[in-house]
This record gives C-alpha cells, sequence and structure tokens, in this order.
C-alpha cells in the first residue's frame, strides 16, 4: 500500500509540473513547487513514519527516520518559500491585490503554519533541552508535532484543490487547449 501512496504522489507532482511547464514567467514556479513542497516533499516526511507492514520505513532505526523526515521537511520550507515568493512578486507586478481569494487566504494559512511547524520540529531535534521549560514531555509534544503535521497536510491538499479551482488554472487549459477530462473532473468537484 505504501509504493501505491508513493506513486500516486509523484504522479500528481508530475501532474502539477507539467501543467504548469507552458507558463511564461515565474508565475509557474508558485503551483508546481507548491506540489513539489506539498504533495512530493512533505506527503514523503509523513510517510516516512508509517507504521504500513509492507513498509520498510519501520526497519529503519528512529533517528534515520528522523534524519529523513528534516531533510524532506527541509525541501518543503525551500520549495514553499521560492514559490510563495513567485506568486507574491507576480502580483506585485500584475498590480493585483494579495490574499483575496479562499485559495490566497488558506494558502497563506498553510505557509505560515509549514514555518511554525519547521520551528517547532527543530526544538524536538536539535533544542530538546529548551522543552523542559514547557511542563511538557517530549513524547506529548511529539504527539502534538506528528498532528498538527498531519492536518496541515491534509489543509495543503484542499489548497491545492482551491488552486485548480481558481480562474487562473481554468482561463489557462481553456486558452491553450491542454485540458484534459481528469482535470475536468478535477475542477468541477
Amino acid at each position: 500500500m505504501k509504493t501505491v501512496a508513493i506513486v500516486v504522489s509523484i504522479l500528481l507532482v508530475l501532474l502539477f509540473v507539467v501543467l504548469c511547464i507552458w507558463e511564461v514567467g515565474i508565475f509557474k514556479l508558485h503551483p508546481s513547487l507548491m506540489a513539489v513542497s506539498y504533495l512530493g516533499c512533505m506527503f514523503q516526511a509523513i510517510h516516512i513514519f508509517s507504521m504500513d507492514d509492507t513498509s520498510c520505513s519501520p526497519s529503519l532505526p528512529r533517528r534515520k527516520q528522523i534524519l529523513i523526515h528534516s531533510f524532506l521537511q527541509v525541501g518543503t520550507i525551500i520549495c514553499s518559500i521560492i514559490a510563495f515568493t513567485a506568486i507574491y512578486t507576480t502580483k506585485i507586478q500584475r498590480n493585483k491585490p494579495h490574499f483575496t481569494s479562499w485559495h490566497g487566504f488558506i494558502g497563506l494559512i498553510v505557509f505560515i503554519w509549514s514555518l511554525l511547524q519547521a520551528v517547532a520540529g527543530l526544538f524536538l531535534t536539535i533544542f530538546q533541552r529548551y522543552i523542559r521549560s514547557l511542563r511538557l514531555t517530549y513524547a506529548q509534544l511529539r504527539i502534538y508535532h506528528a498532528t498538527s503535521g498531519v492536518l496541515l497536510f491534509t489543509i495543503s491538499c484542499f489548497v491545492l484543490i482551491l488552486g485548480l479551482a481558481s480562474n487562473w488554472f481554468k482561463i489557462f487549459h481553456k486558452s491553450t487547449g491542454k485540458k484534459t477530462d481528469t482535470i475536468d473532473i478535477i475542477i468541477n468537484l
């Protein structure tokens, strides 16, 4: 089952990249890198802790799982910062308002939440001695971090779907003729 999830994740990332490659300018970095960030890196980072019986990750030592998770999350943050910068710059260049759609507003929340999650992860791995001042155990904080991360991933998927329903996506793919039946189904959900 884990292999299927990984393949679907990679295919969805490739779909976003291929759909956006035709766009001119830096805007194309926004949808493609957000897909790489959340559907690619973040999904894999969360999935490394999967307890699926067919998974190879439970056989990895916990420290290696955390190291792989950390590297993937660094990729998530780097890609999302570049993608956020691309859309912010594009909005300024086109003299359009920021964060006026549900996609933009919830996307901003997800972006900020991702940065906060990264800081929380740093405290859990590198700055453990400071955790004692919070009067919570390491195990409690780990559960909070994991739960928050899964919720963050779920909401980020919702934001990606909202992006597929955006005016730009609908207009762009109608005008280029690159629209497919699969995209029609996703947009009309």
